[in-house]
């Protein structure tokens, strides 16, 4: 049976190394962009999630075993261009592999949607890399639109 808790200390070994085969992912789609996640691994630091009143990190286990979490914080968005909002931002989330498919994913981004409602928030934000059609077609069946877009090209 899964279960979604608060992120404790114990949990950041198992966010870390998760965060790792992500990163891990996204080098192997686009190496020349991405940075190993060697390079990286030591720089991002989970712990913020668990400490900070206006951050979240849930945890997915299945007994004893963490098998996904999602992370996330609270932004007030102030801009000459827009309108004053109060939003939850999905910084990370991941499930490990054999776990996907299952409706965890979608259980971890309701959760977080129902902690970010609690803390005043009025919508979800996230980015997700045009290359990870699975993560894409996730987010929308989960309600999220492309909200803009961000374009590059090499010169």
């Amino acid at each position: 049976m899964i279960e979604i808790r608060h992120a404790q200390y114990q949990d950041l070994k198992f966010m870390h190394d998760a965060l790792y085969q992500l990163s891990e992912m996204h080098h192997r789609a686009d190496p020349e962009y991405f940075r190993h996640p060697a390079e990286i691994s030591l720089q991002k630091s989970l712990k913020h999630y668990i400490e900070s009143e206006q951050a979240f990190a849930l945890i997915a286990t299945e007994g004893e075993q963490a098998v996904g979490f999602v992370v996330g914080e609270i932004i007030q968005e102030r801009s000459p261009l827009l309108k004053s909002m109060r939003y939850g931002a999905i910084n990370e989330i991941f499930l490990l592999e054999q776990y996907r498919g299952g409706g965890i994913g979608r259980e971890l981004l309701q959760q977080a949607q129902a902690h970010c409602l609690s803390l005043g928030a009025t919508e979800l934000r996230l980015e997700a890399w045009g290359f990870n059609e699975p993560a894409l077609s996730f987010y929308r069946d989960f309600g999220f639109v492309t909200h803009i877009h961000f374009l590059r090209k090499k010169i």
